[in-house]
């Protein structure tokens, strides 16, 4: 286990890395309720018609808008991590990177007995981060390897914070991605 003060340091880098930090709107972590805007107006006065999802039996099947759909959901901002290499990360040619997203602890919300077990690295799509004091802003979270996606690149124009983890700690996070990702893998021939 890395001790709390090498998890992260000050980002000297602007530009996209393995490693950096970014607080991002987000779009692929929806979770339930999900709700269909149908029939909008968006002049004035605006006006729409929302459905729940399962009140739809045509949702994202309707031809004749190319089976798009309008929706509103409920959504957090959260820190994301990149997982990509630099290589990948700074250069144009490559449209997307991939990052992990970050999730609050919350000892209100989650159990004693997660929380524990969480602190202890017992959950193989989990990796623990304490709080630092020095970096106030990264309060005690986790990684989910379970979100981990690729995300383009013109969403992270903004909101690049200027702390990134350390070379151990992105090294310690990679390495226990790498056993989430093989856990159940049979072994090459």
């Amino acid at each position: 286990m890395i001790v709390a003060a090498t998890l992260y340091q000050r980002d000297p880098r602007p530009i996209l890395h393995r490693g950096a930090i970014y607080q991002y709107r987000p779009i692929f972590w929806l979770e339930p309720p999900l709700w269909i805007l149908r029939n909008y107006r968006w002049t004035t006065p605006r006006s729409a018609n929302i459905y729940a999802l399962s009140e739809l039996r045509d949702a994202f099947g309707r031809g004749s808008e190319d089976s798009q759909e309008d929706v509103i959901a409920r959504a957090k901002v959260r820190y994301i991590v990149i997982l990509s290499n630099d290589f990948e990360a700074s250069k144009p040619q490559f449209k997307e990177v991939i990052v992990a997203p970050t999730y609050t602890v919350d000892p209100q919300a989650h159990r004693p007995e997660f929380l524990e077990d969480l602190r202890q690295g017992k959950y193989p799509d989990k990796f623990y981060l304490p709080a630092d004091q020095g970096f106030p802003q990264m309060v005690e979270s986790y990684v989910d390897f379970r979100k981990v996606q690729a995300l383009s690149k013109g969403f992270l124009t903004e909101g690049k914070l200027d702390i990134c983890f350390s070379l151990q700690a992105i090294k310690a996070v990679l390495y226990r991605y790498r056993e989430y990702l093989c856990r159940d893998a049979a072994p090459l021939p």
